[in-house]
């Protein structure tokens, strides 16, 4: 399940794993220059969280099977139904 968030995430290119016949962009790319809003960002495992903070503070991705930086410029807006201060206290 992982790696489907991977790949929904960051997209992922031709050959990246069996199957795959073409690139496919990644909503984090497809979302550069505008706004992404993700729901219920507390249902995110820690690990892809911290794969999406990193892209935030580094304003570049790789797609998997990738080897070239791609720049990007995003806003992320992340909504969840969990109080913060208890759930990630």
């Amino acid at each position: 399940m992982f790696a489907v968030r991977l790949f929904f995430f960051f997209g992922h290119e031709k050959g990246a794993f069996m199957g795959t016949r073409s690139r496919k962009i990644g909503c984090l790319e497809q979302a550069n220059g505008g706004t992404l809003f993700l729901d219920e960002i507390d249902d995110l495992p820690s690990r892809s969280q911290a794969m999406l903070l990193r892209v935030l503070q580094e304003r570049y991705l790789k797609r998997v099977g990738g080897t070239e930086s791609i720049d990007i410029d995003i806003r992320l807006i992340a909504a969840t139904n969990q109080d913060p201060c208890i759930h990630w206290a």
